[in-house]
């Protein structure tokens, strides 16, 4: 296995119940979270790239408390559509981008926000 990175993302508290009660929102999360680190690659080297991540979610935290979160690895590298390998470090800048680059509207389009 090539260089990874994982993160963990949270749910905001004020978002919580509505997982508790449509427990099909964490795959749509999980795909947004997907979306978001590819968009965060093409972003990044300017191309169309391949990559892999694994996610899993989990709804509780210390003392079994309801806390849904998200657990992803992600490779730090992968391809172009000529093929062309691309290795992607994270930098302390890179995470800021990650964090804030508008992927708020993601769940807009869940109807979380709305």
């Amino acid at each position: 296995m090539g260089p990874h990175r994982q993160f963990v993302f949270t749910v905001p508290k004020v978002l919580r119940l509505l997982f508790r009660r449509n427990r099909t929102l964490f795959a749509q999360v999980s795909r947004l979270l997907n979306q978001l680190i590819s968009d965060f690659y093409n972003y990044a080297t300017g191309r169309t790239i391949r990559s892999g991540m694994i996610a899993a979610h989990q709804t509780f935290g210390d003392m079994l408390r309801w806390n849904p979160h998200f657990h992803c690895i992600v490779l730090e590298d992968g391809f172009d559509e000529d093929g062309k390998f691309f290795y992607l470090k994270f930098l302390k800048s890179y995470n800021d981008d990650l964090r804030c680059n508008g992927h708020i509207k993601g769940f807009q389009d869940l109807s979380l926000l709305t």
